[in-house]
């Protein structure tokens, strides 16, 4: 009776741990790179807890092919992939991304336990192409290539915003006005704003669009006058032994050509 009760015991207290460490081994992957810009790379973190509660090798598969990407530290195809490995997270580099990189399945395997998606349907941030002002009084134009990027085009509506830089909590909407003028192109939307001043620059630009969000920063480092003056002094102080030796010599010369000259005529006229 007690060799039974024994058995039932033990077999409750390895469900209890079985379903523990089933619970607790939760794989997932976000997106690390934002805004994400084409061309440019891409890097998804996979969180795969500790090795005590996820035992086995980590593994990357998918990408516009479908394959296995990673095992571990070995990577198949080193051109597109890199893989970093940091105790608890396993990051894969997707080099020179594109369309077909963000519209494909990504997963992330431990075990028996795995987290997949695609890249296009976690709420990715892109980046505006944006000119950077050099002064103000001038025109801004921000262009959001939706062309270059898919998108779940379940909505039609989209909004352009901005904030302070760092400071998402000081939004403004920006409708269609005078001053802010959305255009839309054959691969994008624009938007020119126009007369800048100081209240348009330092500023985080954004785009929502469907699912998705484009994001650029305005930035503009002003010279104010005192630094200028300031500058213009300290140029000036620092050339002036320069100045003071050329303007002496120039006169060194000149008191040397009046006294040759005047030295000539008195000779000239001078009686034998």
């Amino acid at each position: 009776m007690r060799a039974v009760v024994s058995i039932i015991l033990l077999n409750i207290l390895l469900e209890r741990i079985f379903v523990t460490v089933a619970i607790e081994c939760s794989v997932y992957w976000s997106i690390l790179t934002k805004p994400i810009r084409i061309g440019q790379d891409l890097q998804l973190e996979c969180n795969i807890g500790d090795k005590d509660i996820c035992p086995g090798n980590p593994r990357w598969s998918g990408g516009p092919d479908n394959q296995v990407i990673s095992v571990g530290n070995v990577v198949y195809n080193q051109e597109k992939y890199d893989i970093t490995n940091f105790p608890g997270k396993y990051i894969m580099t997707i080099r020179d991304i594109r369309k077909a990189d963000l519209s494909s399945r990504y997963i992330c395997h431990v075990k028996f336990d795995k987290f997949e998606a695609i890249i296009k349907d976690k709420d990715p941030t892109y980046s505006l192409n944006i000119s950077q002002p050099k002064s103000l009084q001038g025109d801004l134009r921000i262009f959001a290539n939706i062309s270059a990027v898919p998108l779940n085009r379940t909505k039609n509506q989209h909004r352009w915003l901005r904030y302070p830089v760092h400071n998402s909590t000081k939004t403004e909407d920006l409708p269609n006005s005078e001053k802010f003028k959305e255009n839309m192109e054959d691969d994008g939307i624009s938007l020119t704003v126009k007369n800048l001043t100081k209240k348009d620059v330092n500023m985080t630009y954004e785009l929502i669009y469907s699912n998705a969000k484009f994001s650029g920063d305005v930035i503009l480092q002003l010279i104010s006058t005192g630094s200028s003056l300031n500058s213009s002094s300290d140029t000036f102080w620092n050339k002036w032994p320069w100045i003071i030796a050329g303007t002496l010599t120039c006169l060194t010369i000149i008191f040397i050509i009046l006294g040759i000259k005047m030295y000539m005529r008195k000779k000239k006229y001078q009686i034998p």
